[in-house]
């Protein structure tokens, strides 16, 4: 009989081995009860790489769980929601540290950790060395760290491709998330009240996606430094600092919304940007892009409104031609709404209103050969357009009642031309070409019932013919009028 038994036990696990089923390796419960052992420590000396460890519901106080040579090993909790009867539900298991070291040190490729709660940590919450390359946290929560301790995840240089599923972070000594590796995944997380910033990553290809960043004290929500970041569909909530910082090549920065931040909304500098149908609020600072080694890159479909402290609703540069800015909102910050600097940047179908709280801007054009055609300037406190700087074309741009001039060309500016724009209603000069500007064509534009439609102190150079103004001034006195 016990011969027949063994070989039905033997022939079981051939039959699962063929079948590609794992069998649990290991468990744990709080009483190590029922060939179970009573922490994951100890599971974790008995495991084989790719097994996989069950851990019971219960607070398991146990720290400095270290899982090295274990490829493939699977650590997972075993509660489930009460609502569903189905995992996860991460609270029900608790490995506490009770103050004293790192919780987990994965030092092991491909390592998955799922459904518990990490808490108390004296040092980091979860570690992983440069040979965690592949490994995961899924359904994972990490709370309620000791006054001195650290980030709540760091990750080494080497650990490549580690993914961030579903976790909840609160409370975090340092950073929730210290990362210096490629491919990091951060997705569907909360990260909430830490001491010193949300997400830190250095390295290329992060993705940190529909991810909630809330309260973030001393630094930014999510900073990255590497080429080819995807940072999608976040909400940022109270960043001590920039919301977001991205430093690097070919980022895109898409359906984020940020709220209330101590600084820049949204700041991406590198080539080639993606920063589509983000929103910024409330923040010292709407977007800041600077497009360096430009040859393309796209800003639209973004919206900052009511942007304080001074600050500009985009303030977006480029050091060469290629970048698109079209269909943005400015509104109500309380510096300029746009402000425009560097080379041939196509600025297009962009609209800004009622910004600038002291006689700022609703368009800053600065630099050289930009491409301003059909946007809007309504109610802001000073200039609809002010141009300076040389090589611009503006064509089919509208400036409605604000409160200076609805165009001004403002010295140094050369070689600008206004071609088919409308100014009505503007408290000073609809078109003004001021003292010192030369070289400025101006044809087929609408200026009617500004304070004076049109206003001319530049140099004989300047070619003004085919346009349709109610009342002119070719004399000067531009000065006296609006601004």
């Amino acid at each position: 009989m016990e011969r027949v038994s063994r070989w039905c036990q033997w022939s079981l696990s051939v039959t699962l081995l063929l079948a590609g089923v794992t069998a649990e390796a290991g468990c744990v419960n709080p009483g190590g009860t029922g060939g179970c052992v009573a922490t994951i420590t100890d599971a974790a000396s008995a495991a084989l790489a790719g097994d996989t460890i069950t851990v019971a519901p219960g607070t398991y106080h146990e720290s400095g769980i270290t899982l090295t040579g274990l490829d493939g090993l699977i650590i997972k909790g075993t509660g489930v929601n009460p609502l569903t009867g189905q995992p996860p539900n991460p609270g029900k298991v608790v490995v506490d540290a009770d103050g004293v070291g790192d919780v987990f040190t994965v030092d092991s490729a491909g390592v998955k950790i799922k459904n518990l709660t990490v808490r108390n940590a004296g040092n980091v919450g979860i570690v992983f060395t440069p040979n965690a390359n592949g490994s995961s946290l899924t359904d994972v929560w990490i709370r309620g760290l000791s006054l001195f301790s650290d980030d709540c995840i760091f990750i080494d240089t080497g650990a490549n491709d580690v993914h961030v599923v579903r976790a909840d972070m609160k409370g975090c000594g340092n950073l929730a998330i210290d990362a210096s590796a490629d491919g990091l995944v951060v997705k569907d997380s909360l990260l909430r009240l830490t001491n010193n910033g949300g997400i830190q990553v250095i390295g290329n290809n992060a993705v940190v996606k529909n991810n909630i960043v809330d309260t973030i004290e001393d630094f930014v929500c999510v900073s990255v430094q590497g080429n080819n970041a995807q940072i999608t569909g976040n909400t940022l909530t109270n960043c001590d600092g920039n919301g977001m910082e991205v430093f690097g090549d070919a980022a895109t920065i898409s359906m984020n919304v940020v709220t209330g931040t101590t600084a820049t909304g949204i700041l991406v500098s590198g080539s080639n940007p993606t920063v589509m149908q983000n929103t910024v609020t409330f923040s010292e600072g709407g977007f800041d892009i600077t497009c360096s080694s430009c040859t393309g890159g796209v800003v639209s479909d973004n919206v900052a409104q009511d942007v304080i402290n001074d600050s500009s609703g985009f303030v977006i540069s480029a050091d060469a031609a290629g970048l698109m800015v079209a269909r943005n909102v400015a509104q109500r910050a309380t510096q300029d709404g746009f402000s425009i600097s560097g080379t041939a940047i196509t600025l297009q179908d962009n609209q800004a209103f009622d910004n600038g709280a002291e006689s700022e801007k609703g368009f800053r054009i600065e630099g050289v050969n930009h491409v301003v055609q059909t946007n809007r300037a309504e109610g802001n406190g000073g200039d609809g357009f002010f141009i300076t700087g040389s090589g611009h074309t503006l064509t089919g741009n509208v400036a409605v009642a604000n409160n200076e001039d609805g165009f001004d060309v403002n010295g140094p500016a050369s070689a600008v031309t206004l071609t088919s724009n409308v100014a009505k209603r503007n408290g000073g000069v609809g078109i003004e070409l001021s003292v010192g500007v030369t070289g400025i064509t101006v044809t087929l534009n609408k200026a009617k019932k500004n304070h004076l439609d049109f206003c001319d102190e530049s140099s004989a150079t300047s070619i003004v013919s085919m346009n349709n103004f109610g009342t002119k001034d070719l004399d000067g006195g531009c000065e006296q009028i609006g601004d």
